[in-house]
C-alpha cells in the first residue's frame, strides 16, 4: 500500500498514457518498484509492452527542496500533530496498513524541523488571546485585570509516570490558550534548546505551574478565579503567586471522584459511624441479589449523573446545589419524591401510564406515581451515599462562582499543545 498526490497521476496520465516512440502503439506495463525509504511513497518504473524502448518512471509523490518526499512529510507530521509517538506511527503504517515507514531518527529530524514553526503558531494564539482580554473594559470579569482562567498539566502518556508533560492556562470563559510550559526529563537527539526538566513525572504538574504562573505575574495579569482539579500542589502554585485568587474544583473531577468513591463503598459491608454505631449491609456474608437495594455499579453512573444535573440546575446558588444533593440521598433515592417543606423539581410526581403520552408534563391519561428505578434499601449503603452527598455538599462554595455559576468543565483537559517530546 502506498499514498499518491492526486495531480501527480493526473500528470502521468496525460502525458504518458501510451507509448512515446513514433509509430509504436504500445502500452505501458510496471516493471519496478521502489518503496524503501520513502515512507509511503513509491517510485514506479514503466516500460513498452510493444517496443521495450519506451521508458517511464512515475513519482507518487513530489519531491520537497532537500529531496524528501512530500507524502511522506505528511504523513509525520499529521501523526506528530495528532499527539501520537513515532512507536505510534510505525504500528498504525507499517505494521497495520503495510506501508513502509521511514526510521525513527527520520520522524525525529521531522520533529526537530516543526518544532520553531509548531512554537511560532502556539505563540501567536496565545499573543492573540491575551490581546483580547487586555483590550476589554478592565472592570467586566473576565478582562486582563479580572480574568478567569482553567489550567491542568496533561501527559503524552496517560496517567503521572510519563517523561513529557504540558501544563497549560486558558480563558476559562472563551477557551482561548493563554500560556503552556513543556516538560520533558529525558533528551539526548537536540530536538530543541530548552532546558531538560530534572524533577520527577509527579513532581511535573507543579513545576508547570510555577513557570506558567511566573510568566503571568510578569506580564501583569490579574487572576481573579483560577478554575482547576483538585491537585493541593497547583492550587498552592496559584495562591502563592495570585494571594486574592479565588480557586474552584472542576465540577467534573469531583463528580468523577464522587463515582469512585462510591465505587469503594460498593465494596464494603459493614462501618462503624462516628457515634460509634455499628451498621452492617443486607448482604453481608453473601452476594448481593439482582434487587437487593445496596449501591450498583448502575446506581453509580445514575448518581453521577444526578450529581452533575444538580451542580448544573443550581445556577449561582450554592446553598441549591447543596439542597438538591441532598434531597438525592434523603429522598429521591428512597423512592419518596414529596415530603414535608419539598418535592423533587426535575421530574414530574406523576407520569405515563398508556405509553403514548408525548408531553411528560401534560398527561392525556390518568398517569401513576413517579418510580425510582434505582432505589437504595440497604441501611449500611444508604447511610453511606448519605455521608458521601454530605462531604461533597460541603464543596458547594468552591464548585460554584456567584457570578457565572458552576464549573462543569476546565475545557484544557480535551487539548494540549504537539511540541516535540
Amino acid at each position: 500500500m502506498v499514498v499518491t498526490e492526486t495531480t501527480q497521476l493526473v500528470k502521468f496520465v496525460e502525458q504518458y498514457s501510451i507509448c512515446q516512440e513514433t509509430n509504436c502503439q504500445g502500452k505501458l506495463k510496471v516493471n519496478s518498484i521502489e518503496l524503501a525509504g520513502l515512507g509511503g511513497a513509491a517510485s514506479l518504473s514503466f516500460g513498452c509492452t510493444n517496443c521495450g524502448s519506451c521508458n517511464v518512471k512515475f513519482e507518487t509523490s513530489s519531491q520537497r527542496e532537500n529531496g524528501d518526499a512530500a507524502v511522506s512529510k505528511i504523513l509525520q507530521v499529521a501523526t506528530i500533530c495528532s499527539g501520537a509517538s513515532y512507536a505510534i506511527y510505525k504500528k498504525l503504517f507499517h505494521h497495520i496498513l503495510g506501508m513502509h515507514t521511514v526510521s525513527d531518527s527520520v520522524f525525529f529530524g521531522t520533529l526537530k524541523e516543526m518544532y520553531d514553526h509548531v512554537k511560532d503558531i502556539l505563540d501567536g494564539i496565545c499573543l492573540e488571546a491575551r490581546k483580547e482580554m487586555q483590550d476589554m473594559d478592565q472592570e467586566k470579569l473576565g478582562s486582563w485585570q479580572r480574568a478567569v482562567t482553567c489550567g491542568d498539566a496533561v501527559w503524552l502518556t496517560r496517567g503521572s509516570f510519563s517523561r513529557n508533560c504540558t501544563y497549560t492556562v486558558r480563558n476559562y470563559l472563551t477557551g482561548a490558550l493563554l500560556y503552556y510550559c513543556h516538560i520533558c526529563q529525558k533528551g539526548s537527539d537536540n530536538l530543541c534548546q530548552d532546558d531538560i526538566y530534572e524533577g520527577t513525572s509527579k513532581a511535573a504538574e507543579g513545576f508547570g505551574a510555577n513557570e506558567v504562573f511566573k510568566l503571568m505575574v510578569k506580564d501583569q495579569m490579574n487572576v481573579e478565579c483560577h478554575i482547576q482539579d483538585g491537585d493541593s500542589t497547583s492550587e498552592n502554585v496559584v495562591l502563592k503567586h495570585f494571594p486574592l485568587c479565588r480557586v474552584l474544583r472542576c465540577g467534573n473531577h469531583v463528580a468523577k471522584n464522587h463515582a469512585i468513591k462510591l465505587d469503594k463503598l460498593r465494596k464494603l459491608k459493614e462501618m462503624t459511624t462516628n457515634d460509634g454505631v455499628g451498621v452492617e449491609c443486607y448482604c453481608k456474608g453473601k452476594k448481593h441479589a439482582k434487587h437487593c437495594g445496596c449501591l450498583t455499579e448502575k446506581f453509580i453512573r445514575k448518581a453521577k449523573a444526578s450529581f452533575q444535573m444538580c451542580l448544573t440546575n443550581a445556577g449561582t446558588d450554592p446553598n441549591a446545589f447543596s439542597e438538591k444533593l441532598m434531597n438525592l440521598a434523603l429522598h429521591h433515592f428512597q423512592d419518596e419524591h414529596q415530603w414535608d417543606g419539598g418535592q423533587c423539581d426535575f421530574h414530574p410526581l406523576v407520569v405515563c401510564s398508556c405509553g403514548s403520552c408525548t408531553d411528560k408534563y401534560n398527561l392525556k391519561c390518568q398517569g401513576k406515581p413517579y418510580k425510582s428505578d434505582q432505589v437504595l434499601k440497604c441501611p449500611f449503603h444508604t447511610l453511606a451515599y448519605k455521608l458521601e452527598c454530605q462531604e461533597k455538599a460541603g464543596l458547594a462554595d468552591v464548585l460554584i462562582h456567584p457570578e457565572i455559576g458552576p464549573k462543569i468543565g476546565t475545557l484544557h483537559v480535551f487539548t494540549t499543545t504537539f511540541l516535540p517530546t
